[in-house]
């Protein structure tokens, strides 16, 4: 015999309660192709650091290749929260978070000392 409200729950990810998961994309309206990408989004986040690495790697000097990386995912993690398609349980909102997570930890992995002196001879002038 089905459930009473079987039709309600049709789609929507059941915990081992038998209740709803609050954490259910089902939930929050995201289609199966957009499952798939919330499920990729750190690895395309991995994907697109390892890129920004390289591009920075070539482009500026090694020591300022950790404290750039960390300003640009960091950037590109706040924009792509702004847009409009980062809604709630949406890809975009799970690779902008990635690319947060990933840009904070290579802040934290950065030098200070090879940074400050850039910023003391910007205040200098």
């Amino acid at each position: 015999m089905a459930h009473r409200n079987s039709r309600h729950l049709r789609g929507v990810r059941q915990g081992t309660s038998g209740r709803q998961d609050p954490r259910s994309a089902e939930r929050l309206g995201a289609s199966r192709s957009d499952q798939r990408w919330i499920e990729a989004s750190p690895y395309w986040a991995t994907v697109l650091a390892a890129a920004t690495t390289l591009g920075l790697a070539l482009v500026i000097p090694a020591r300022l290749v950790l404290p750039g990386l960390s300003c640009v995912l960091v950037g590109l993690a706040f924009a792509l929260a702004l847009m409009p398609a980062a809604r709630m349980g949406s890809a975009v909102r799970y690779l902008s978070a990635a690319l947060a997570f990933i840009g904070f930890g290579v802040a934290l992995l950065t030098d200070p000392e090879l940074v400050l002196p850039l910023l003391e001879d910007r205040d200098s002038h």
